[in-house]
C-alpha cells in the first residue's frame, strides 16, 4: 500500500503546481536547478504584483543569498518529492561539477491558475529560461525589491514601483543617462519606466545601498 505524506496545514497548493509547471516546461533547458526555478517563478510574480498588485501563489518571498526566493519553496518541493510528483535529480553540468535539478513527474494541475497567471508563467519560462541560475541571480541584484531587504527577510513587492524610501533630489544629466541604462536592464521585471520619479529611483537606490548606512543591505 502506498505511504502518503501527512498534509501540512501551510502548505501552499498553487505554489507546488507552479513549480511543477515550471519544471516541466523547462525540461532540458539549460542548468534548471533551484535557484533558476525560484528566479523565473520570481519574474512571474513580480509580473503578475505589476499588473495586478497581487502575485500568483500568495506565498511570502524572503531575500536569499542568490535573490529572491518564495519561503515555502524548499517545503513545497519536499511535499511534491514524498508523493511522488516531482524528483530532484543530480546531473552532470561539466566537468566534475554537478547540480540537482527538479524534473517533473506529471502535469501541473493547471485549473488552480486563472489564464492570466498561466500567461505570467508562461512570459517568465520564456523569456528566463535560456539565461543561467548566476545571470538570473545578478538581475536580481539589480533591482530596488532585493537590495532593499536585509537577508532572510520577507521583500517588500511595492518596491516595484514605490518611490517613497528613495531619496528623489534633482538629477543631473549624468544621473539621468545612468538612470536610463539601469532601466533598460531591469525592465523584464518593473515593464515600462517613464516617470522622472522612477528613473530616479532606479538611480537612487544604487547611491543608497552604497551609503555606509546601507551596506548590510547588499
Amino acid at each position: 500500500m502506498a505511504l502518503h505524506a501527512r498534509t501540512d496545514a501551510r502548505s501552499n497548493p498553487k505554489l507546488q503546481e507552479a513549480i511543477l509547471y515550471i519544471a516541466s516546461r523547462c525540461d532540458g533547458a539549460r542548468n534548471l536547478g533551484t535557484t533558476k526555478l525560484y528566479k523565473i517563478l520570481f519574474f512571474a510574480e513580480a509580473e503578475s504584483y505589476r499588473n495586478r498588485r497581487t502575485t500568483i501563489t500568495n506565498d511570502p518571498y524572503v531575500k536569499r543569498k542568490y535573490g529572491p526566493a518564495p519561503k515555502r519553496g524548499i517545503a513545497e518541493i519536499a511535499a511534491l518529492e514524498a508523493r511522488g510528483d516531482l524528483v530532484m535529480d543530480t546531473v552532470g553540468i561539466g566537468g566534475s561539477y554537478e547540480m540537482i535539478s527538479p524534473i517533473a513527474l506529471r502535469d501541473a494541475n493547471t485549473s488552480l491558475f486563472a489564464r492570466e497567471e498561466l500567461a505570467y508563467l508562461d512570459y517568465a519560462i520564456a523569456n528566463y529560461s535560456r539565461f543561467s541560475a548566476t545571470a538570473l541571480s545578478k538581475m536580481t541584484h539589480e533591482m530596488p525589491i532585493w537590495r532593499w531587504a536585509h537577508l532572510n527577510e520577507n521583500i517588500n513587492w511595492d518596491l516595484l514601483f514605490d518611490n517613497s524610501r528613495v531619496d528623489l533630489a534633482p538629477m543631473s544629466d549624468v544621473e539621468r543617462r545612468e538612470a536610463q541604462v539601469r532601466h533598460r536592464a531591469l525592465r523584464f521585471a518593473v515593464g515600462d519606466i517613464t516617470t522622472l520619479s522612477s528613473l530616479r529611483a532606479i538611480a537612487g537606490c544604487r547611491a543608497l545601498t552604497q551609503h555606509p548606512a546601507r551596506r548590510g543591505c547588499l
